[in-house]
């Protein structure tokens, strides 16, 4: 009897998108003329300034709807992936505190590139509402991440993957993105070739260059053609080697390769990722 997949939910992405939808910020700028411009977004302003080198104040108009709002919001997300998917069984993921990779970036500090304080402001207040009410569950020392690998890859049926983070991609089997309404499936082979990806462009959204000045765009250029996960292995390192000597090559190689890894097993906390067909010296 089919009783339909597991919706596994990276919970994280889904808070954020709702808290994020009710907050509206306006660049606003006053002109020594009495006149004023306002712009959607900074990158808008700053064109607007330097097309426009005349003397002005800006400042930042930012409007909070209620939190109630939000909760609405992250509703009709859960909803809509319900209604698409049909599961039987809802888990949501949380990521908690002490996540161990602060502990072994050292090229640079991970998530390091964020401001602390540019969180949405209701964030704290959904994460309790989907504690409460959603039963979320909150992976300590990992991600969310590594909660849906963890539970995806050991559930005793069918599952499918909701988020719109492309890092998930690592994980092979069934996936829904809540924004672009997209079902797709990943094959075994795509999520290993996906990984070796990320370990040459690294995660800029998380502040982990890989091998600097090469993007995904790269990443897929250096992998063409590769036989499988083995052969990935060996190039990448190669290019690490290429670009850094040996041994600092090596040494960024498994540290990159650990920091964007999603874990599928919760004794990968105590055994961080290590080449399965390369010697390395780091």
């Amino acid at each position: 009897m089919n009783l339909g997949p597991m919706e596994i939910y990276d919970g994280d992405t889904i808070l954020y998108r709702g808290c994020f939808a009710t907050e509206k910020r306006k660049y606003v700028a006053a002109c020594a003329d009495g006149s004023s411009m306002a712009f959607e977004n900074k990158k808008d302003y700053n064109s607007w300034a330097k097309a426009n080198p005349m003397p002005h104040e800006m400042w930042e108009d930012h409007q909070v709807e209620p939190v109630e709002n939000a909760i609405h919001i992250v509703k009709q997300i859960i909803d809509g992936c319900h209604s698409a998917i049909g599961g039987l069984e809802q888990r949501f993921l949380l990521s908690g505190k002490n996540n161990f990779r602060y502990k072994i970036a050292t090229i640079k500090p991970y998530k390091g590139n964020r401001d602390p304080a540019h969180k949405p402001v209701h964030l704290q207040e959904v994460r309790e509402w989907a504690i409460k009410y959603l039963g979320a569950e909150v992976i300590d020392g990992k991600e969310a991440d590594d909660g849906v690998g963890i539970l995806a890859t050991n559930a005793a049926r069918g599952v499918c993957i909701i988020s719109n983070d492309k890092d998930l991609s690592q994980l092979p089997g069934r996936h829904f993105n809540f924004v672009t309404k997209e079902a797709f499936d990943v094959t075994k082979r795509q999520a290993g070739l996906y990984f070796f990806q990320q370990l040459i462009s690294g995660d800029a959204t998380d502040n982990i260059p890989g091998i600097e000045g090469i993007g995904y765009a790269g990443a897929i250029k250096i992998l063409a053609g590769c036989s499988g996960v083995r052969e990935a292995e060996t190039r990448v390192l190669q290019e690490y080697r290429r670009r850094y000597g040996v041994p600092e090559g090596d040494r960024r190689f498994l540290e990159t390769g650990r920091l964007v890894k999603i874990h599928t097993s919760s004794e990968e906390i105590n055994n961080l990722w290590y080449p399965k067909y390369v010697e390395i010296s780091a």
